[in-house]
């Protein structure tokens, strides 16, 4: 009875943890963070630092793709990432100063999408989210040189 009691003890934890804890985080994003821009986490939340500006987005792309537009910051170290329910980077979906295909003007226009082979050919710069349709995007921007442009985000039909 012992082994049974570990055994249903680590299957709570594990359905808690890979179940609930995904479910109620997502939860709290909808109702914290918005969905139709991106919004400056001052550290407050207990999130960054005087060197580091970070904004975030609630996504949810299950019935249409997502287009940031901006302009890049002029930092040291500048980055897009797609974040699951228990804030795990999603495979796929993280693209860096180094990585991001500008335009003609200088600007990014990143596409946030759950069906990447419809939209790879239309713009370059693709967060692929179709392992995980429904998270967080976080912009982090190390050491910038001036203000950052916050990215503006539109709708766009799958």
């Amino acid at each position: 009875s012992l082994t049974l009691a570990v055994f249903v003890t680590l299957a709570l934890f594990w359905l808690g943890y890979h179940l609930v804890l995904p479910w109620v985080i997502t939860l709290a994003y909808r109702f914290i963070i918005p969905s139709r821009e991106f919004s400056r986490a001052d550290g407050s939340e207990g999130a960054g630092s005087v060197d580091i500006h970070y904004f975030t987005l609630y996504f949810d792309v299950r019935r249409q793709n997502l287009l940031i537009n901006g302009l890049p910051p002029l930092a040291r170290h500048w980055q897009f990432g797609a974040f699951d329910g228990v804030l795990r980077l999603v495979d796929g979906a993280y693209l860096n100063q180094k990585t991001v295909q500008l335009d003609e003007t200088g600007r990014f226009n990143i596409t946030v999408t759950a069906h990447p082979d419809r939209v790879q050919s239309i713009c370059p710069n693709v967060l692929d989210c179709s392992s995980t349709p429904v998270g967080l995007i976080i912009f982090r921007a190390v050491l910038p040189d001036d203000k950052i442009e916050k990215p503006s985000v539109s709708k766009m039909p799958i």
